[in-house]
This record gives C-alpha cells, structure tokens and sequence, in this order.
C-alpha cells in the first residue's frame, strides 16, 4: 500500500512562473519515499552538471526536524532527480552536505527508480521515482508522526522557473533543516 499526499498547486510558490504550475504528489510505504511530478514540455538534461538543467531536488529529514536544528545530521537527506547527460536516462542521487551520514555525493542511488514519460498531447512530462527506505536513515513511517520535507522543481535554463515547497532555497532552506515543512504520516488502522 502507497499513502499518497497531494500539494495543491496553489501552495507551490515560484520565483518565477512561465508555463502552467507543475503537479506534484508524494507517496509512501515501508519500501521508501514516492514521487511524482507533471511538467509542462519536456524534462530537459544540461550538456554541464545536474543543477544546471532540469531537475527536482528534495531535502527530508526522518523523523522530522526539531525547532532548532540549523545543520544536517545523520537523519538530514537532499536528493536529486535529474536527467543523466551521458545515459540519456534520469538519476535519482544524493548529494553530500556535511554532517549527514554520507562520506562522498552517490550520483546514481542503488536500488532506486525512476521513469519519465513525455505526453505530446499534454505537452508535458511525468516523474516517478522511488528513493528506497535503505537509502533513508531513521525511516520508519509506522512508527513516526511525519517527517521534515522541503523540494525545489528547476525547469530551463534560461529564464528559469524555480517551484517550491515550503520554502524557496533563495532563503538558504537547502542548508536549514529548521526550516523545512513537516509532512504528517496519516496510517490508516488496519481493517479486520
């Protein structure tokens, strides 16, 4: 069973708004965090480094981050979701930042997935992705009230529009865990 969250795109904020606001839903299970994203166009890779072209970032920390915490530790994650310039396919990594539990950035995560599907019709195109609980240090939805999240969806190159939730990385939230929006796990009682 995946619980599924949706942000209204009314609670999106932007720095900038150029196409129709992006769809964005979060799911999840035992088996780890889902995500899935609707953008308008394609979801373009960058010839340079990720954080370049296209990508949605998302920064979690599990269980959800007390009132002061200003830094990472060990239970503070920042994922990628980006196109891959050398496999034509799209990554899911983890970026390194220090005091969280990782020694280097994993620019492919193990064990995760990831598609993206182009609808001309719509002119838009659809992430799903699943970063695997082993990849999530502390995670425990059946045990834990919610968790600290924040994401950030980059779309061009040029002209760039920045979506966001709940607060934009202009105002240093990729480095605050603070400063992140909790999201509540809803369990629903197991039925007889």
């Amino acid at each position: 069973t995946i619980l599924l969250a949706d942000i209204a795109s009314d609670d999106l904020g932007a720095v900038r708004f150029q196409n129709r606001k992006p769809e964005f839903r979060l799911g999840w299970s035992d088996e780890g965090i889902f995500v899935s994203v609707e953008v308008s166009g394609e979801f373009k890779r960058s010839a340079n480094n990720w954080w370049v072209g296209d990508h949605i970032e998302i920064f979690l920390r599990t269980p959800a981050a007390p009132l002061e915490q200003d830094r990472y530790d060990e239970f503070s994650h920042q994922f990628f979701i980006a196109p891959n310039s050398q496999t034509q396919q799209i990554d899911i990594g983890q970026w390194h930042r220090s005091g969280d539990a990782l020694k280097d950035h994993i620019y492919s995560l193990p064990n995760s997935k990831v598609s993206a599907t182009y609808n001309a019709n719509r002119n838009s195109t659809r992430i799903e992705a699943m970063i695997p609980s082993t990849a999530l240090r502390g995670f425990s939805p059946r045990v834990q009230k919610g968790i600290s999240f924040n994401f950030t969806l980059a779309v061009g190159e040029i002209n760039r529009t920045r979506w966001h939730w709940s607060s934009s990385k202009n105002e240093s939230t990729h480095s605050r865990p603070k400063s992140w929006g909790t999201l509540k796990f809803d369990i629903p009682a197991a039925h007889p």
